[in-house]
């Protein structure tokens, strides 16, 4: 079993995420993610954007 890392370790995000109609009846994927901390927000539409952010917000901290 792993330690539970300090407070100064630890990284508070919301992620939200939702489906919107694109043309030709195609559903894109969006989201938020919002650093607590900081409240800092970035849009994404990939996974890759969302966890780019939530690494760079960990490094920064």
């Amino acid at each position: 079993m792993q330690a539970k890392p300090e407070r100064g370790d630890e990284h508070v995000f919301v992620v939200r995420m939702w489906c919107e109609p694109g043309g030709g009846g195609e559903a894109q994927w969006r989201g938020s993610v919002r650093h607590l901390a900081s409240t800092l927000v970035r849009y994404f539409t990939s996974s890759d954007e969302m966890l780019e952010f939530m690494l760079l917000r960990r490094a920064k901290d």
